[in-house]
């Protein structure tokens, strides 16, 4: 009984430090932070990371980090908008299939040559901003007017909205989210018990290829184009944004979708208030570090990674 409040409390921390943030910018601000304004562009930036969150949420529900996600999104930015600038009913199509290919074969190097994952993504990240980079520095790439006109609030909010709820539906009530939550929670028994390992997070991540080709997709929309600083610290942020979120590092059932959500909120929030409440740039990222750490002490879970007294 006692387990299971301790449990309950963890699980709210994030969505009580969303509350509390609320509260404290709402009386610290002088009221610029519930402006119409304001709260668009929270949520427009907040829906960047929740895109792609969902996808690397299916990753990580079987115990995997990966770090690809950044050197992706600028692979299929820079791909995609290159393609479009000729033809520019290609560019989603193209920005999703370099998305899911660059991630299966993420997935296939760490399954089939036994290479960690972090460090196949780490190869990933490097390679594709480098690529991307070598791309833009002579002539830049810019989205066709067609595509820009999907800048709008709407826009943004309605694909985030549709992939959390596809991304709920996915992890949830069917075997790809079931049977990758059970390879997170104990693999060898998940082997044991019949579930193809292998093929399970191979699925994994072709979810989250197909998320990161739409992030690509829904960034150039954003920003109008691509340059070398496409998908920037992208993979870094989504972790923040998932931690921050109260998501399990280790993987298994306790993985929610929800955790992206909250959690890129969250994250976009603190850069925002701190902002709006006259804090020095310089400090903000102290700030954060610290909120950050405290989020995570109190919800994380020591005992599934063995921190056990």
């Amino acid at each position: 009984m006692k387990e299971k409040i301790i449990n309950r409390v963890r699980e709210s921390v994030p969505f009580l430090m969303l509350i509390a943030l609320i509260i404290l910018f709402a009386l610290t601000t002088s009221g610029r932070f519930f402006t119409q304004y304001n709260l668009k562009m929270l949520l427009i930036q907040s829906s960047l990371y929740i895109v792609g969150g969902v996808g690397a949420t299916f990753v990580m529900a079987h115990g995997n980090l990966d770090f690809s996600l950044g050197g992706i999104v600028a692979l299929s930015a820079v791909i995609g908008c290159t393609v479009g600038m000729k033809y520019p009913i290609l560019t989603l199509p193209v920005c999703l299939a370099v998305g899911i290919v660059c991630s299966l074969a993420v997935g296939a190097i760490h399954m089939y040559a036994k290479i960690p994952c972090f460090v196949v993504g780490f190869s990933f990240m490097f390679a594709g901003k480098g690529f991307a980079a070598a791309m833009t520095s002579a002539s830049p790439r810019i989205t066709p007017s067609s595509i820009g006109q999907l800048n709008t609030f709407g826009f943004y909010v309605a694909v985030a909205v549709v992939i959390v709820v596809i991304g709920y539906f996915i992890l949830n009530y069917t075997k790809i989210g079931k049977f990758n939550k059970a390879i997170g929670s104990n693999v060898n028994a998940a082997r044991l018990s019949g579930v193809p390992v292998n093929k399970y997070k191979f699925l994994a991540f072709l979810v989250t290829g197909i998320t990161i080709g739409l992030t690509s997709f829904v960034n150039l929309v954003r920003s109008g184009g691509c340059t070398a600083q496409t998908g920037q610290s992208y993979e870094t942020q989504i972790l923040l944004a998932l931690s921050l979120g109260g998501i399990s590092l280790t993987g298994g059932s306790s993985v929610k979708i929800r955790s992206i959500v909250i959690g890129a909120i969250l994250f976009m929030m603190l850069d925002n208030g701190l902002l709006l409440m006259g804090v020095d740039a310089n400090w903000i990222d102290l700030i954060r570090g610290i909120i950050f750490i405290l989020t995570v002490f109190i919800s994380y879970d020591k005992k599934s990674v063995g921190f056990v007294a």
